[in-house]
């Protein structure tokens, strides 16, 4: 009887084990080189955000193809030969939040995550370096926080060592959780960086990592969340760490995990109900210090840029616009960005620059005296792109009004771009997440709405 029951379990285990955590890739499609851009059709019903990286002589990108299914292309960069493979993961609903991640381990082989806003983990790896046709989609890491994802992130450490961050909860109610790869498996190494402990408002973070600067630092800033409500963000706080895992203020004192509202170092003590945008970018001046971007009102209720910069005695905060306008955070799910900034770099000796986009106006250059962080001149950005999307003739005249064109830059294996990207288009984000009247759109139906996704750059074949 023993026996019998210890085989009935193994057989029901297995049974779960190959039903929810390896499931199969549908098709594959392999192709020699057709034209220069073509890579396949991409669903466009709303956006949300794909990924690209560069490994050896491949780059791979992860999207939803024009079925709506999670697919992964490989694509030659001697040959022009393309490898596509589609899974059985079928996009969410219309949620703008179910991004997709992609990144390299030591070994080659890539890793997968999307198509989670605060559900359960779907994630798949390759098992053959430089083989998308091994990928399997395995949906677990280590079991610890995996049944409520979002914001997925990886990280490639100055080590290779491959870290995965994301939020486990929901928002306004959530914690930040990191994961490490040995090469074979996943586990938990930190098991809530950024939460509310003990505390009695719940809140959630919203982090953004920076690349490791001159002197092998990462930095971390984010804003907190009291609700489900934009507008609830509070509060611009820092971090920094030298491995990704053991994080201090910027004195050097060691943080208590998990950092809470209470004992987060505060760069910019903004109030709920300010403007502040869940939305930070890192740059660097011309020491090297670290500088933040965000988003929040000024003293007459206008949304402006600022600026944050530790000069070692205090966070120095500098408005970095002369706006008149109001960005509107208010209501739930996703936004389709007013602003938008790609934080700070160099500009000779004495200046700081920063591409910012603002609806309505297009991109513009800000330029920075170094030394105040004020603004000296803005001038129009000329694209240096070189190629551009070219439309199928005819397909897109009518109803280009509601289309957006989309780009994204492939990353190296540290996650540095590189000069090559993808380009497509898709309906912008409604807000709501739910799906919209489809007829409401011309001759476009936008529930079936697919474009071709483009390849620009960096290829070597002719």
């Amino acid at each position: 009887m023993n026996n019998f029951f210890h085989f009935v379990v193994i057989f029901i285990f297995g049974a779960l084990l190959s039903r929810n955590c390896f499931s199969d890739v549908v098709s594959v499609v392999e192709r020699s080189h057709l034209s220069p851009d073509f890579v396949d059709n991409i669903w466009g019903g709303t956006y949300t955000s794909i990924d690209a990286i560069n490994v050896g002589v491949l780059v791979y990108v992860a999207y939803f193809n024009a079925e709506r299914r999670l697919s992964l292309t490989s694509i030659n960069l001697n040959t022009g030969e393309q490898v596509t493979v589609a899974t059985d993961v079928i996009f969410r609903g219309w949620d703008s939040h179910n991004s997709i991640v992609l990144a390299s381990d030591r070994s080659g082989n890539v890793h997968l995550v999307g198509n989670v806003h605060a559900e359960s983990l779907i994630y798949g790896r390759t098992f053959i370096a430089g083989d998308v046709k091994s990928l399997k989609m395995i949906n677990f890491m280590d079991g610890v926080s995996e049944t409520k994802v979002t914001y997925p992130k990886f990280i490639k450490r100055f080590d290779g060592e491959l870290l995965f961050f994301y939020r486990s909860g929901g928002s306004g109610d959530g914690i930040q959780v990191i994961k490490k790869f040995d090469g074979k498996s996943w586990q938990t190494v930190v098991s809530a960086l950024l939460g509310s402990s003990d505390e009695d408002k719940k809140v959630s973070a919203y982090p953004f990592v920076s690349e490791r600067d001159k002197d092998g630092i990462y930095h971390l800033a984010w804003v907190w969340r009291g609700t489900t409500d934009a507008r609830s963000n509070f509060n611009v706080c820092y971090a920094r760490s030298e491995d990704l895992i053991n994080w201090m203020r910027s004195s050097g004192q060691l943080y208590k995990l998990p950092i809470t509202p209470k004992s987060a170092e505060v760069v910019d003590s903004v109030g709920e109900y300010s403007g502040l945008m869940n939305d930070i970018k890192f740059g660097w001046d011309v020491s090297g210090r670290a500088v933040i971007s965000y988003v929040k009102f000024d003293s007459a209720g206008k949304t402006q840029l600022f600026h944050a910069r530790n000069t070692g005695k205090k966070w120095q905060v500098v408005q970095g616009s002369n706006w008149d306008f109001v960005w509107d955070l208010s209501g739930h799910g996703s936004r389709y960005p007013v602003v938008r900034f790609s934080g700070v770099n160099t500009s000779g000796a004495s200046f700081l620059q920063e591409n910012v986009y603002v609806e309505g106006f297009g991109w513009r250059r800000y330029r920075f005296l170094e030394s105040a962080l004020t603004v000296s001149d803005i001038s129009e950005i000329v694209s240096s792109r070189g190629e551009r999307y070219r439309y199928p003739p005819g397909r897109f005249d009518v109803g280009r009004e509601y289309l957006r064109e989309n780009t994204i830059s492939v990353r190296n294996e540290m996650g540095e771009a590189v000069h090559a990207g993808f380009v497509w288009l898709t309906f912008p984000p409604d807000n709501s997440d739910r799906r919209p009247n489809c007829s409401s759109y011309k001759s476009i139906d936008r529930c079936s709405f697919f474009s071709p996704l483009q390849f620009y750059g960096l290829r070597r074949w002719k």
